[in-house]
C-alpha cells in the first residue's frame, strides 16, 4: 500500500513534518514578521487589560460564580472577555495567512522546485478569494458563533437572562469548532494544492477525514499539543526578564508572534502531510499527480532549501 513514504520520499507525517520545515526554514522569517506584526497589534489593543488568570482574579470570579452572583463575575471579567475576543480575531488572521504561506512553500519543496517569497505571494494572491472563503466557512463562522456567545455573556451585566443563553451559544460554537477542525483540517491545503473550489474543498476534506478518522484525530491532537508546548517554551520564563519589562505590550507581542509563527508552521505541515498521506493510501496519489494538480511544471528531485 502506498503512503507518504513511498509516494513522496518522506517519513511518516509526524516524523516528516520537522524535516519539511527544516528544508523550508527560510519561510519562517516572513512568517515570523507576519506573526509579530499581528501579535503587536493585538497586544497594543489589549495593553491596558490586566491578565485574567492571576490567582487572585480567577479565585474572585470563581467565588462569585459559586455564590450565585454570575452578573458580578461577568462584570469583573468584562475587560478580559473583550481582550479575548480581540486576540481570537487577530489569531485567525495569523492562521489564514500563515497556513496558506507554509503549505505553498512546503508543496514547492516536496516537488523539488525553487520558491521565493515573491513567487509564493503571487501564487497565493491568485487564490486570495478562495482562501478567505474557505477560512470563513471552516473557522470564521465558528469564531462568529463563539464571539456572539461571549457578547451575550457580556450583555448579561444588564440583562441577566442572557448569561445562560450566551453560555449555550458558546457551547454550540465550541462543539461546531471541534467538528470543523476534525473534518476540515485539509480544507486550506486542498485549495492551495488542488486549485479546488470552496464546495469541493469542503467535501474533499470531509471525505478524506472520514476515510481515516483515527489518523485525523491524532493529527489534530498533535497540532494542539505542539501549539501548547511552543507557547509554554517561547512564552514561558518571564522570571528571567527584568521586572517591569516582561509584561510590556511590545515584549508580549514579540514573544507571542514568534510562538504563533512556529506553531503555525508545524500545524500547516502536519495537516499537509496528513492530507498527502491519506490520498496516497486511499487513491494511490504520488509526486507526479501532485505536480499535475499543483501546476507549474513536472516534479523534480527535492533539493536543498533555496536561498
Amino acid at each position: 500500500m502506498s503512503s507518504v513514504r513511498t509516494a513522496f520520499g518522506l517519513p511518516k507525517p509526524i516524523l516528516g513534518a520537522p524535516l519539511v520545515i527544516a528544508r523550508t526554514a527560510w519561510v519562517l522569517f516572513p512568517l515570523t514578521v507576519v506573526g509579530v506584526t499581528v501579535q503587536l497589534v493585538s497586544s497594543f489593543l489589549t495593553r491596558d487589560v490586566p491578565p485574567f488568570w492571576t490567582p487572585e482574579r480567577a479565585d474572585r470570579v470563581i467565588l462569585l460564580m459559586t455564590q450565585g452572583r454570575p452578573v458580578e463575575a461577568v462584570h469583573l471579567a468584562h475587560d478580559s472577555i473583550n481582550a479575548w475576543l480581540v486576540r481570537v480575531g487577530m489569531d485567525e488572521i495569523m492562521q489564514l495567512v500563515g497556513v496558506s504561506l507554509v503549505v505553498a512553500a512546503a508543496t514547492y519543496q516536496i516537488l523539488g522546485r525553487d520558491a521565493r517569497l515573491s513567487t509564493l505571494l503571487r501564487f497565493l494572491l491568485r487564490k486570495a478569494v478562495r482562501l478567505f472563503a474557505i477560512w470563513f466557512v471552516s473557522r470564521g463562522i465558528v469564531a462568529c458563533i463563539v464571539g456572539a456567545g461571549a457578547l451575550m455573556i457580556l450583555s448579561s451585566e444588564h440583562r441577566p437572562h442572557l448569561l445562560m443563553w450566551g453560555a449555550a451559544v458558546m457551547f454550540v460554537g465550541a462543539t461546531a469548532g471541534l467538528v470543523s477542525v476534525l473534518l476540515l483540517f485539509a480544507a486550506l491545503p486542498i485549495v492551495v494544492v488542488e486549485h479546488a473550489t470552496v464546495p469541493r474543498s469542503l467535501a474533499r476534506s470531509s471525505l478524506l477525514a472520514l476515510r481515516r478518522m483515527p489518523a485525523a484525530i491524532g493529527t489534530v491532537a498533535l497540532v494542539f499539543l505542539t501549539s501548547w508546548l511552543v507557547g509554554v517554551v517561547v512564552g514561558g520564563g518571564t522570571h528571567l526578564v527584568a521586572a517591569g519589562i516582561e509584561t510590556s505590550w511590545p515584549v508580549l507581542g514579540i514573544r507571542h508572534g514568534v510562538s504563533a509563527a512556529l506553531s503555525t508552521a508545524m500545524s500547516a505541515v502536519l495537516y499537509l502531510l496528513r492530507y498527502l498521506d491519506t490520498r496516497a493510501r486511499k487513491e494511490g496519489y504520488g509526486r507526479a499527480d501532485l505536480a499535475i494538480e499543483f501546476g507549474g511544471g513536472p516534479a523534480t528531485t527535492p533539493r536543498a532549501t533555496p536561498a
